[in-house]
């Protein structure tokens, strides 16, 4: 009887009653490879009636033959052969190990998962490693994948820095490019002076001195970045300027600052440097209100190419101002120099004047008057010179009526005529700068109506 418990196979059998009278002294039991025939695989010798085969060879197929032995010398055979093959049962897991190399006795890395992968982790990226699969059964038995697979690591990024090149483009001047702060730290660098977006011949050193045939070009520089197991970074540059023929000086003063009235925005405009220096100036204004000690930059009007520039953002209307402009370049900056004083102004404040003006009733009209105000706190930069009053009647509504005053000639005062009687009307009031027309604002922050009622 051939009983199978994994990898383990036992072998058991019936003592033969007689042998020629005689009882058997011992057995020997032999697994073959065929049924007749074959290789003896595995032999036992005992004295009991059966004998276990442990750790047998899974795939392997035995065929057992159990032998009688009597002291007389008599050998008698149990056939045919009982066949028997080792049960190594289903994977339990798999072990997934990662190699320095091919003959490598300890992983470096390990992972262990019931499913048909896993992942490894690798301590260096572009590098390659030697991978082996081990299967562990439920009988206990193992099985391993060989010869070992290769394997290669993703490469790695470089965490970029930056580049700097320095040096001023004029020929004979030397110019140079720097890394900064890559991670990891680059092993070699290979770099490609350009001239106008083309390769300069023989120019792939760091450094590069400009030469006659460079001026009025522009230059840049390439670079590709190299590390074993990362993958290789390009970077370009930005263009130069135009190279000069020789390093600029300072430019001189601009010429004639000048400041053109404009309601809200004025715009300031120079005259060019007599000597630029050598290079296309950059130009720099400022402005301050009289009697301030501080300057402040005018938004949008740094680092301008042109010679003008519209003012926004000042907020101080009537306040006399003065604006200078500086030139610069690489080389260093002029004096400023400055203009004449200059008040901006804006639309009047007519919201701020509608709520003090006075509305009184007339026989067929209204009265608005602002005789006891002082219309320069509403001016906002630049004198009012008129004031108009509506009138809208508001059950019937129709045409608005107007009065009109001009300030210089008027005595605070304008009435709206040619009214209902006894209907409401609601009143606005709006002034004239040199700005313009400021927007109408009505009368009282309500909306108050007023009625005209007849005089007796």
């Amino acid at each position: 009887l051939v009983t199978v418990d994994g990898l383990d196979i036992e072998v058991s059998w019936s003592a033969p009653t007689t042998a020629g009278g005689a009882e058997a002294s011992g057995y020997v039991v032999r697994g073959f490879s065929a049924a007749t025939g074959g290789t003896v695989l595995v032999r036992c010798e005992t004295t009991s009636t059966s004998c276990i085969f442990g750790s047998l060879l899974p795939g392997n197929h035995y065929f057992f033959e159990v032998q009688a032995l009597y002291s007389s010398g008599e050998i008698v055979t149990a056939l045919p052969r009982t066949p028997g093959q080792p049960d190594i049962g289903s994977v339990s897991t798999y072990v997934a190990n990662l190699y320095t190399s091919q003959d490598s006795v300890s992983p470096i890395a390990s992972c262990i998962t019931t499913s048909s992968s896993c992942s490894l982790v690798a301590p260096s990226v572009g590098t390659t490693y030697f991978v082996d699969v081990t299967a562990e059964y439920s009988s206990g038995f193992k099985a391993s994948s060989a010869p070992r697979s290769q394997v290669q690591s993703d490469p790695g990024e470089f965490e970029e820095g930056s580049v700097s090149v320095t040096g001023f483009p004029a020929v004979g001047e030397t110019m140079s490019v720097f890394l900064n702060d890559w991670n990891p730290e680059p092993q070699t660098v290979l770099v490609q002076w350009n001239r106008d977006g083309r390769p300069i011949r023989d120019a792939s050193s760091p450094d590069y001195i400009p030469v006659r045939k460079d001026i009025g070009k522009r230059l840049s520089v390439e670079l590709q970045i190299h590390r074993s197991g990362y993958e290789t970074a390009t970077h370009l540059s930005a263009s130069t300027i135009r190279v000069l023929t020789t390093l600029p000086v300072a430019p001189s003063d601009v010429r004639r600052v000048r400041v053109s009235p404009a309601a809200n925005a004025p715009q300031v405009s120079w005259g060019v440097p007599l000597s630029r220096g050598g290079m296309a100036p950059s130009y720099l204004v400022e402005y301050s209100v009289v009697g301030s000690d501080s300057w402040s930059p005018v938004t949008g009007c740094d680092d301008l190419a042109s010679t003008q520039c519209r003012v926004s953002g000042l907020s101080q209307w009537g306040s006399p101002h003065v604006f200078r402009v500086q030139a610069s370049n690489v080389s260093g900056a002029s004096s400023w120099l400055y203009s004449a004083e200059y008040s901006p102004y804006t639309l009047g404040d007519s919201g701020a004047l509608a709520e003090q003006v006075l509305a009184g009733p007339g026989n067929g009209k209204l009265n608005v008057s602002w005789a006891t105000l002082d219309l320069d706190a509403y001016d906002r930069g630049s004198s009012i010179t008129h004031v108009q009053v509506r009138a809208v009647n508001v059950p019937r509504g129709g045409a608005p009526k107007y009065c009109l005053e001009r300030v210089a000639s008027g005595d605070g005062a304008c009435d709206v005529v040619r009214l209902r009687n006894a209907d409401p009307h609601s009143l606005a009031i709006r002034v004239k700068n040199r700005a313009g027309w400021s927007g109408w604002s009505n009368i009282s922050a309500e909306v108050e109506k007023v009625t005209p009622v007849p005089v007796a």
